[in-house]
């Protein structure tokens, strides 16, 4: 799916499959001491249960994180869920949607003339791995993980395991990861109708002349996983949610975890933000001075208007 705007002019190619080889998956949790390529789970945790509370977790914190002994649930947070499906319907727990890969909401295009930018017409995002752990082979993180030029990035496609759906920016991100070759499928190549009617890409053997002739002819070339994959993207809301940290210019201190986690795919709805962790980053303040409010909304955070309310 690509946005509303270019939906019906995009338009599959196809190009042969490239395989690589991958090992074999293999997942280590330990509480103790748990980071993921990107966030430090137990230190995220941390933050997450005293203004939570442990009742929204799928995993038992105490060795670890010390909770507020009176506060089962703040019934501030969302609820959330720990069965196998939450990934799916978007409802996980964060310690259970953070034990798996980070991942990050993007699209992964080829070429992307100026002239669709410039109309604002983006494409469809999903939720991709980029990224290796620390202790990952050092090319295979190389390639995953170094930025790529289109020439590289037409070689090395998307991938989605159908064994953990799990999606990756290439093979070499699901190689950090121990996805197994044979579970592993790479996505499509999409272009406009301009170049789809002409026809004449279709018909290079080469990936540089593809390339050079989508340059020349200002084509549209970007990935797309087939509708049989179970790719995740990334919903459009009206108004956009917020999912950035310190939009608001008042976070104080700066936590990397809460950010990272605020940046990434987890897409638990909280208020008006993404997820409650890009809450906890664009915190409400007020100056001191500010003895009383004199009218509705200051905060931003009244949803549902009651005019009863608000005149008296």
């Amino acid at each position: 799916m690509v946005s509303s705007d270019i939906i019906g002019s995009l338009k599959p190619m196809r190009i042969m499959d490239l395989q690589m080889s991958i090992g074999s998956i293999c997942t280590l949790i330990v509480l103790a001491h748990l980071v993921s390529a990107n966030v430090n789970v137990t230190d995220l945790m941390k933050t997450y249960i005293s203004v939570c509370g442990p009742g929204y977790t799928c995993y038992n914190w105490s060795a670890t994180v010390r909770t507020p002994g009176d506060q089962w649930k703040s019934n501030i947070c969302p609820e959330c869920s720990c069965e196998e499906d939450c990934f799916q319907k978007r409802t996980c727990c964060p310690d259970e949607y953070f034990l798996r890969p980070y991942s990050v909401y993007k699209s992964i295009f080829i070429n992307y003339p100026a002239f669709f930018t410039k109309q604002r017409k983006v494409p469809q995002m999903y939720a991709i791995v980029t990224s290796c752990s620390v202790k990952s082979e050092s090319t295979h993180k190389n390639e995953c993980e170094n930025e790529a030029s289109p020439a590289v990035i037409l070689k090395r496609p998307p991938v989605t395991s159908k064994a953990t759906n799990n999606s990756y920016a290439n093979r070499a991100c699901a190689y950090c990861h121990r996805e197994k070759k044979e579970d592993l499928h790479d996505w499509q190549i999409i272009t406009d109708n301009n170049c789809m009617y002409e026809g004449t890409i279709l018909y290079f053997s080469s990936y540089e002349e593809i390339l050079s002739y989508a340059i020349n002819a200002s084509c549209v070339l970007l990935y797309s996983p087939y509708y049989t994959l179970p790719a995740m993207e990334k919903i459009a809301h009206i108004p956009a949610l917020q999912d950035l940290c310190n939009v608001s210019g008042t976070w104080k201190e700066m936590d990397y975890n809460i950010q990272k986690a605020c940046e990434s795919s987890y897409d638990l709805r909280y208020r008006s933000y993404s997820n409650i962790f890009c809450a906890m980053c664009n915190p409400i303040y007020f100056e001191q001075n500010v003895s009383k409010m004199s009218s509705c909304n200051l905060t931003g955070e009244w949803f549902e208007y009651d005019e009863d309310l608000r005149n008296s």
